[in-house]
């Protein structure tokens, strides 16, 4: 008897649960998108219902991780991030909650986005030999970098004397016009070197490799 007490409660419940749907749908004429870096803005506006206390917009990001963003209804806009290089026609769906977190029908959505922060940098990154066992590397940022970058060389590990990828220095790259100039912590007749990004989550985004960089050496030549 207490089985068959539990099936009935819990049927009650199901078909409860079932109908706690938030009645209001998302207006489709309400919602607009901007690309802008790793990501795009939704902008929204939202019906004239008392009961609307957010926006939610459910996608997947660029590692193909389901993402959750949710916009108050004192704001008209909501930042979508999670992307690297720039994609189109990424699939959304979008709905609206009440006070009790019910959500509303969900109405699917596309937008696009512009490369990332990172992918841009690597992208317009440029390593040129320098003088003195050294190289140049520039680059030209609008904004800060949202991550970091990795320097890596091709040289001998000190423990073992064999051959392996060595990192150099990572640091988080700023806005501007940049020009680094640098010398490598070994002597080689050429460098293989390579620039790894990972954003503002720690995920590693793009890698780019520079071979047979040939150092410009100084060398005095006789009077003569």
């Amino acid at each position: 008897k207490l089985v068959y007490i539990w099936l009935a409660v819990w049927s009650l419940w199901s078909c409860q649960k079932d109908e706690a749907y938030f009645d209001v749908l998302v207006p489709a004429d309400g919602l607009t998108f901007s690309p802008v870096e790793g990501g795009a803005v939704m902008h929204y506006r939202l019906p004239a219902d008392e009961e609307v206390y957010c926006i939610r917009v459910r996608y997947k990001d660029a590692f193909g991780r389901d993402m959750i963003r949710t916009g108050s209804y004192a704001c008209d806009s909501l930042l979508i991030t999670g992307f690297n290089e720039a994609r189109k026609g990424v699939k959304a769906f979008v709905t609206l909650c009440d006070r009790n977190d019910g959500e509303s029908e969900a109405l699917e959505v596309t937008f696009d986005t512009r490369d990332s922060g990172p992918v841009a940098f690597i992208n317009n990154l440029e390593v040129v030999p320098g003088w003195g066992n050294g190289f140049v590397l520039s680059y030209d940022l609008e904004e800060d970098l949202k991550g970091m970058a990795h320097l890596f060389y091709v040289g001998e590990d000190p423990n073992t004397k064999l051959p392996d990828t060595l990192l150099f220095k990572s640091f988080v790259p700023k806005k501007g016009n940049t020009v680094i100039r640098d010398t490598f912590k070994q002597q080689r007749d050429s460098y293989d070197f390579v620039v790894r990004v990972e954003d503002f989550r720690g995920n590693m985004v793009k890698e780019r490799v520079w071979k047979n960089i040939v150092p410009l050496m100084v060398e005095q030549l006789p009077v003569s």
